[in-house]
């Protein structure tokens, strides 16, 4: 796997629920979840919509491949990843 580009967009966002969006990527969309806006405060923030580079990464705590986000303003470490509901992240993209 090798870095690329992709884009962040959001449709809805809440305080209980979280915030759902899209990332598109050489022509594909899926949809993510993140935790509510917070300020862009690391691990309990969603980040701002934009486009950002990712480079693959392995993610340790849940034992597979993912992909880290680079060039977010204020944070780092900001992995996508699987998940269900928006408490299963600290601050990372779930799919």
């Amino acid at each position: 796997m090798s870095a690329t580009e992709l884009t962040l967009e959001r449709f809805c966002s809440s305080q209980q629920m979280g915030t759902f969006g899209t990332i598109t990527v050489a022509g594909a969309t899926v949809y993510t979840l993140e935790p509510p806006w917070r300020g862009n405060e690391p691990r309990v923030s969603c980040i701002p919509s934009g486009r950002y580079r990712c480079v693959p990464r392995r993610y340790f705590r849940g034992g597979y491949d993912s992909w880290e986000l680079q060039g977010v303003a204020g944070r780092s470490h900001i992995l996508i990843h699987k998940g269900n509901i928006h408490s299963h992240s600290n601050g990372c993209i779930l799919l």
